[in-house]
């Protein structure tokens, strides 16, 4: 049985995984080159800094939000769709260091925001996790059987749904 539950948590950290990519992002070997230490290129072995972006990262530009961003999910949507409008305020501002203050306290809101979603996700998949222990410990005490096998099923069936419930309200 806890073979079942442990395929079913895998099988449901992998469906939740899928995302998008949006944004500036760039992946390590999509730079213009290798640069090493000194500017000099990268001999394996030899050390280096790796990778560089595509194009000069400006100090004053508006931060960009998280690479992945899973896509339909409402919480995180409203996180970024805040961001963008307080992103948009900022380009507003004429004053160099008022613009910095305001991408910064922008940026910073919607990683808070982003946390707080998780945050929320975690609480939900705990709440299903001590329901269905709980619910479990009964099973446990039942001779064993077909009548602790479907309880046992009943129980696997119930955390499964709770786990789409918290996935929907994520």
């Amino acid at each position: 049985m806890r073979t079942i539950v442990r395929i079913a948590g895998i099988a449901l950290c992998v469906l939740s995984a899928c995302n998008y990519t949006e944004g500036e992002c760039w992946i390590d070997g999509e730079g213009v080159g290798t640069v090493g230490a000194g500017g000099g290129p990268i001999v394996p072995g030899a050390g280096g800094f790796g990778e560089v972006p595509p194009e000069p990262q400006g100090a004053g530009d508006i931060p960009p939000p998280d690479c992945n961003i899973e896509k339909d999910n409402p919480c995180n949507e409203k996180c970024l769709s805040d961001y963008i409008a307080a992103a948009e305020q900022c380009t507003e501002i004429k004053d160099a260091a008022q613009k910095a203050a305001c991408d910064d306290n922008a940026h910073t809101r919607y990683v808070s925001c982003r946390e707080n979603c998780q945050k929320s996700f975690n609480e939900c998949y705990d709440k299903c996790d001590a329901i269905a222990e709980k619910e479990r410990q009964k099973c446990d005490k039942m001779a064993p059987g077909p009548g602790q096998a479907k309880c046992n099923q009943a129980v696997q069936e119930q955390w499964a749904a709770c786990y789409e419930e918290c996935r929907k309200k994520k």
